[in-house]
């Protein structure tokens, strides 16, 4: 991945996640690490942006989204295991 592509990674999910908080501030330290975290696992936007869209309420800090997009990813990784199996 290029600096350019890492960039707009980071850049839409906390454009993302300023549209579900309704703010414009800037992020945290702790809240740029856990977006790099995400890119580094490999989580793609459509997933972050299906966890933000399926989170109730009005999150203050990434961080509540942390879970949520968890729970996207661990259900993709176990319908990919489940489509494996299938095709077997």
């Amino acid at each position: 991945m290029t600096s350019d592509e890492r960039l707009l990674y980071l850049r839409a999910v906390w454009t993302m996640f300023q549209a579900l908080a309704h703010t414009e501030r800037d992020w945290s330290s702790a809240e740029y690490d856990l977006a790099c975290r995400w890119l580094a696992a490999g989580i793609t936007l459509a997933h972050i942006e299906r966890a933000f869209s399926e989170f109730n309420g009005i999150p203050r800090r990434l961080h509540a989204m942390e879970q949520a997009v968890d729970r996207v990813w661990e259900y993709r990784a176990y319908a990919v295991a489940g489509a494996a199996i299938v095709a077997g």
